[in-house]
């Protein structure tokens, strides 16, 4: 339903495609294959009346090609996933700009001095960015003032709300998302830094 433009009001042909390939033992096999919207046939946009705008479909399709953590393409993973490594999905490669993986071993940690002054230096970042950023996005959704004061209330008792017993792992990962678009990694033999991104 989701990938479908017929739910946008649009009759389309030519979404997909046969492709004939010989495998390494000589045999001929037949597969599907997603054609890009350019490229299909027949495109009727408001042919019938949809359930979504058809803008909303384009954001839609946006938002799953994002999500999306097995393409070729992919870079970076884009919903926060559970599990407790804060980083999963925003590491890159300095390198060559692929995505990397934090692998946590059983004595506690990667690294678990440098991950403590991590998540120290993220705590102090994200409570001045996320000051900001909340006061600017969730001036025009407030509808009373008093529930522009707890909202404003909760922006400034940040470290709380981090720490607070109810928020998870996945919540956390969430918030970082909201300050951070990646973090690059690069091996260096000289001075270890940290550059972040936001």
């Amino acid at each position: 339903m989701l990938k479908n433009p017929s739910y946008a009001g649009m009759y389309v042909f030519g979404r997909y495609q046969y492709r004939q390939e010989i495998s390494l033992t000589g045999e001929v096999r037949k597969r599907m294959q997603a054609v890009a919207m350019p490229a299909w046939r027949v495109r009727l946009q408001q042919h019938h009346e949809g359930y979504i705008p058809w803008e909303e479909f384009l954001e839609n399709a946006e938002r799953l090609q994002k999500n999306r953590t097995n393409g070729e393409e992919t870079v970076l993973s884009g919903p926060a996933r559970e599990g407790l490594a804060l980083l999963q999905g925003l590491l890159l490669c300095g390198h060559c700009g692929r995505a990397l993986t934090v692998r946590y071993t059983g004595n506690g940690g990667i690294h678990p001095t440098l991950e403590h002054r991590w998540n120290d230096a993220l705590l102090h970042l994200e409570d001045l960015k996320k000051q900001a950023a909340d006061f600017r996005r969730l001036e025009a959704r407030v509808s009373t003032p008093e529930q522009r004061a707890k909202v404003l209330a909760l922006a400034r008792d940040f470290p709380r709300l981090w720490h607070a017993p109810t928020t998870q792992a996945k919540d956390r990962k969430r918030m970082l998302r909201l300050l951070i678009k990646d973090v690059t990694v690069e091996k260096s033999s000289q001075l270890k830094q940290l550059l972040v991104h936001t």
